[in-house]
């Protein structure tokens, strides 16, 4: 994007590493006309590996998956290396580029005892989790993830942000650009909060007890197999979670209430003053420029930014055809 325009704003979410990309000078002062959200502090690998010893102490040897063409995935292994001799842990590097390889590696990983895994964050990590928590249950090896998507799967443990929530603080970010800020001043920033998710029901068969000071740090515990119901009990009780944040999970298992966030743009707009009818195209979606209305487009961003990363599978939780279905219907309002 950055190619086609230096003028239009861009934010952007999930970036790994967005000064080494190129997009920004740095995470303080981006410069340009790009800023936005940055998927992950790198310090948080070497909490992964803190969290593998506690949930299964025995571990002595660690195979860390990564993608070795990412810069990130590099950077990832090399702070889990670092970490590893304070915890006493022998660490070894399983790439990830395709099934076969991923599926030899961990079955010549698991014939030495002792053993566990850590996933750090790719997309191809993401791409293969079925099978990546298949070989570890498998063969018995406790493992760390780095999203929740991976524990929903049948992994035991994940400590990471929420995707989606980056992209309701991207759109806040848009608000801001639309009220006169400038992308070069607005900072980069990391996620504000980890979630700890845990499968009680995976470490039940790895044959794992998981310590109970890891259970009450934990923001979601999944005890059985329908994690969708489980999902929105954990999410009403989540700690420092507003009541919007809390309604995106709702019975249904979809990732937005797309109900609750309809009615309260169309009262929106019924209140809003239509003294300006000009319009932008933001994405597909028509949104009104008039300082009133600024509240829908910054939902009309975050929904097309929703529908975006769900095409291109950044966020596996949301269906492309429900959030495709939203961008219309604020369309369909005007």
């Amino acid at each position: 994007m950055q190619q086609a325009t230096r003028t239009v704003p861009i934010v952007f979410a999930q970036v790994s590493d967005p000064v080494a990309s190129g997009f920004v000078q740095s995470l303080a002062r981006p410069g340009g006309n790009t800023t936005g959200f940055m998927q992950f502090e790198f310090g948080l690998s070497g909490k992964w590996l803190e969290l593998l010893k506690q949930v299964a102490p025995d571990v002595t040897r660690a195979a860390v998956l990564r993608d070795p063409d990412v810069g990130t995935g590099t950077t990832q292994f090399a702070i889990i290396q670092a970490m590893a001799p304070l915890l006493r842990v022998e660490v070894n590097p399983v790439n990830v580029r395709d099934p076969s390889e991923i599926r030899r590696a961990v079955e010549a990983f698991a014939r030495s005892p002792n053993g566990g895994l850590i996933v750090t964050a790719s997309a191809l990590a993401l791409h293969h989790r079925d099978l990546i928590t298949m070989l570890a249950v498998r063969h018995r090896l406790p493992a760390v993830y780095p999203f929740r998507h991976f524990v929903v799967s049948g992994g035991l443990i994940s400590y990471g942000d929420d995707p989606s929530d980056q992209y309701r603080r991207a759109a806040g970010y848009v608000d801001r650009i639309l009220k006169g800020a400038k992308p070069a001043d607005l900072p980069v920033q990391a996620p504000t909060k980890y979630d700890l998710v845990i499968n009680l029901k995976t470490a039940k068969a790895l044959g794992l007890d998981v310590p109970p000071t890891a259970l009450a740090s934990a923001d979601e515990v999944i005890e059985r197999s329908g994690a969708s119901s489980s999902r929105c009990s954990a999410a009403r009780q989540r700690r420092g979670r507003s009541r919007l944040a809390r309604s995106s999970q709702n019975e249904c298992g979809a990732l937005v209430c797309w109900c609750h966030t309809r009615r309260r743009m169309r009262k929106q707009k019924r209140a809003s003053v239509r003294s300006d009818k000009s319009f932008r195209s933001w994405g597909g979606a028509k949104v009104e420029t008039s300082s009133s209305s600024l509240a829908t487009a910054a939902a009309a961003a975050s929904a097309c930014a929703l529908y975006a990363a769900a095409v291109i599978g950044l966020a596996p939780d949301v269906k492309p055809q429900l959030a495709r279905r939203h961008v219309n219907d604020i369309n369909d309002s005007d």
